[in-house]
């Protein structure tokens, strides 16, 4: 009797750590009004460039995220811009059941503040949007958080946890955004 009491004992114990692991934060989001841009006047390559971005929905079998940064979300941007994102991506990191930016439908639309350098700049006249290839250094997810699993119920949606993060990316000997 006393070892089912142990067992059961040890058992809870187990559900409760991983239950307070689930409220310790990892990352903080941030909020739309706190971001700071501190983005050259004009887009161009090697320029330090900040943007709030979200994952597109893929339409076509090709394999890499299209990114958007809408000039609604961007009060520095004349017009909406593509993002090619090399370096520290996001959705690299991140839990796929939670933030599968792979999606046919992204049904999360969770928005990102990625900031780095311009490798290159496509500006179009004739197009309603340009592209950028930036080399992502740091990001950060704005508040609030939507998760694709039941963990949308109950996890905080001010920051991100140990659960929302693939921990095998931060393992591998490669370059983790690349």
């Amino acid at each position: 009797m006393m070892k089912v009491k142990i067992v059961i004992f040890a058992i809870l114990i187990l559900v409760a750590v991983f239950f307070i692991l689930e409220f310790i934060p990892i990352r903080l989001a941030v909020k739309k009004e706190n971001i700071s841009y501190n983005n050259s006047v004009v887009l161009e390559v090697d320029s330090y460039q900040t943007f709030i971005c979200r994952a597109e929905p893929k339409l076509t079998s090709d394999t890499s995220v299209r990114w958007i940064a809408e000039k609604q979300d961007n009060p520095h941007l004349d017009k909406n811009v593509y993002l090619v994102l090399t370096g520290n991506i996001p959705h690299k990191l991140l839990s796929d059941k939670d933030y599968d930016v792979n999606l046919n439908q992204n049904t999360t639309n969770n928005k990102f503040v990625v900031s780095g350098v311009c490798v290159s700049v496509d500006v179009s006249d004739v197009y309603t949007y340009n592209i950028v290839r930036l080399n992502v250094e740091d990001w950060d997810i704005v508040s609030p958080i939507k998760r694709l699993s039941f963990r949308r119920f109950y996890a905080p949606k001010s920051y991100l946890t140990i659960y929302d993060f693939n921990w095998s990316e931060f393992f591998k000997k490669e370059d983790v955004g690349s």
